[in-house]
């Protein structure tokens, strides 16, 4: 992404869906965007008003007709990217977008690569780096919720966090400094209360947004539902059932189901994904032994575990051993099988996924449980890379009040608050190298 030669060229991409549509849009950015787009739509003015649209007709460099096309003009500094830009609206023909996109690169355009109109954004301080991967978990949210919080990221509410811890740090930083050159005149800037109230005000709010990543990562990736058991003890059914759709191989024959099998499901705020596991049980087979420690593995990731329990023979010693195994806290025992009970056990809920009883019941339960680590409607971090930082920030700051409370020295503790506000710089986008960046851009399509 750090090309600096090439930063300076006008780019081309085609910016909505591709395939066949009503309408396709392809955005145009850079110095020269008007100069090479007005080779191919003569009817633009040499200096068009910005935002705003143009009909006419868009022709190829031999004056042939291509598409009827409407072209909205943004001018420097007033586009998403900063830069002079023109988005052309056409019919959405592949045909029409290809050849569209082929005559924009002969009048001098490149293609865009991935992300390179956010990126250009960011460089252009329309965006900080909070907010460009906002554009990103906007992009790719499952759901409702998970869009409504990714569109605060983008507006900057998250940004606005950490720019006031900036602030708070940047703040304690100068009286620091100044009790530390006015330590030899016997003077001092802040009475103690005053920088301790401050510091105590950061670290709060440091917590505050270390505690919202558990809920703000299953807001982002989706919670987790490992559902395990004994073979053939109707796992692959209930994944099914819960589906609505045959996701999971079934059959009689124990030891089917050898790798995870996924599916996705919306449940309240969160796209959820559930997992259908290898029967648990003492096995010579290699490849069924690698699929039990596959089982393992998904349970120590999940968020929620369905342990589902054959109530055609009851609870088992071999499933009392594996409910022995599995965190209470985040484990449902389900009955399976109910239309053939004969025995039946202590469980959370019986189903059936031959008739579909118990299905809507047990929805319910993990749509509560799921509830229960609902974000609530503020920003939230749901980036892994702010979350690592901010726990790097969080001791940081602990030694910070140590150092305070023990008059150990006030150099040291500026020493820990600049290595604080450096990974808040990082976190914004302030400090950043290439590795950064491409950890940021790297999941962004061409055309964002």
């Amino acid at each position: 992404m750090f090309h600096p030669e090439r930063d300076e060229d006008t780019i081309c991409a085609l910016s909505s869906g591709a395939g066949r549509a009503g309408i396709s849009v392809i955005r145009v950015s850079g110095k020269n965007a008007l100069e090479y787009v007005r080779k191919n739509c003569s009817f633009l003015a040499p200096q068009p008003e910005s935002h705003r649209a143009y009909l006419g007709e868009f022709k190829s460099s031999g004056d042939d007709s291509i598409d009827q096309v409407l072209v909205t003009y943004f001018s420097f500094g007033h586009s998403y990217t900063g830069e002079e830009t023109i988005e052309i609206s056409c019919h959405g023909s592949p045909s029409i977008v290809s050849e569209t996109l082929e005559q924009l690169i002969q009048s001098g355009c490149r293609a865009a690569d991935p992300g390179e109109f956010t990126f250009r954004a960011f460089m252009n301080d329309r965006i900080d780096l909070v907010q460009a991967e906002g554009v990103l978990s906007l992009i790719e949210s499952q759901s409702r919720s998970s869009r409504r919080h990714a569109l605060r990221q983008l507006r900057g509410e998250a940004s606005k966090q950490f720019q006031k811890i900036e602030e708070d740090l940047l703040w304690l930083l100068s009286r620091l400094e100044i009790n530390i050159d006015f330590s030899l005149e016997g003077l001092q800037s802040e009475v103690p209360e005053t920088i301790s109230a401050k510091l105590e005000g950061v670290i709060d709010t440091t917590k505050h947004l270390l505690s919202s990543y558990e809920s703000g990562r299953l807001l982002r990736e989706g919670a987790r539902v490992v559902i395990c058991g004994r073979p053939n003890s109707g796992k692959s059914s209930l994944l099914n059932a819960i589906l609505q759709e045959e996701r999971a191989i079934v059959d009689a024959t124990p030891g089917t189901t050898r790798d995870t099998v996924e599916g996705r499901k919306s449940f309240g705020f969160a796209s959820t994904v559930l997992v259908d596991t290898a029967g648990i049980r003492e096995t010579e087979d290699p490849v069924e032994k690698t699929g039990v420690k596959k089982t393992f593995d998904s349970l120590a990731g999940a968020d929620l575990i369905l342990l589902a329990i054959d109530l055609s023979q009851g609870m088992t010693v071999e499933d009392e051993d594996l409910k022995m195994k599995l965190d209470p806290k985040k484990t449902l025992i389900v009955g399976t099988k109910k239309d053939k009970a004969t025995l039946f056990s202590d469980v959370d809920i019986a189903t059936s996924s031959k008739t579909g009883e118990g299905i809507s019941e047990l929805e319910k339960k993990i749509l509560n449980f799921l509830k229960a680590h609902e974000p609530i409607d503020t920003a939230e971090v749901i980036q892994a890379r702010h979350y690592g930082l901010l726990k790097k920030v969080s001791p940081m700051l602990a030694r910070t009040r140590a150092l305070f409370e023990t008059k150990s020295g006030e150099e040291f503790m500026a020493f820990e608050l600049r290595e604080s506000l450096n990974l808040i710089y990082e976190i914004l986008g302030k400090n950043f190298n290439e590795q950064v960046i491409h950890q940021v851009f790297k999941d962004f399509c061409i055309g964002k």
